[in-house]
């Protein structure tokens, strides 16, 4: 989408060499802005490491809510998401939301759509263009620090 190569600068920080990366925590929040606004409830976080591959999660009419974040500039590959279905396995998550600034290949989507399916799971992706409608749509709800400027 044009426009949110300027937005995702935002999200750039120094690491320790000096070099700049993306700032995950940063883009953790405003996930947790738009999940809030989406199912009006408020996510718990789990802690930044070892957080059983899940970043958020929410218990909502009987139901378990898992969501990871991923904050990746290139595509992303089903082998960095597929812990995330693991520990939703183990773990009886009954939702699994997943947000990328990037896109998920299309090979992931299928193979996670198709695990989805035949555990009973009901998976969303949240990645690159669909994302950045998310964004567009709900600009004016979020906080004022992950508003488009206009």
């Amino acid at each position: 989408m044009d426009g949110f190569e300027n937005y995702w600068k935002r999200f750039l920080t120094l690491n320790s060499e000096g070099k700049e990366v993306y700032d995950g925590q940063k883009f953790e929040k405003l996930t947790k802005a738009l999940l809030t606004i989406l199912y009006g409830e408020d996510w718990k976080e789990t802690k930044t490491t070892h957080d059983g591959s899940k970043d958020f999660y929410l218990v909502k009419d009987q139901e378990l809510l898992w969501a990871e974040c991923k904050n990746y500039k290139d595509s992303i590959a089903l082998n960095v998401l597929a812990p995330t279905l693991v520990m939703a396995q183990v773990c009886d998550a009954n939702v699994i939301l997943f947000f990328s600034r990037s896109a998920i290949n299309k090979f992931a989507k299928e193979k996670i759509s198709s695990f989805g399916f035949r555990t009973s799971k009901k998976v969303f992706f949240y990645d690159a263009e669909i994302l950045e409608n998310l964004i567009s749509k709900y600009n004016n709800r979020l906080p004022l620090k992950f508003q488009i400027s206009n």
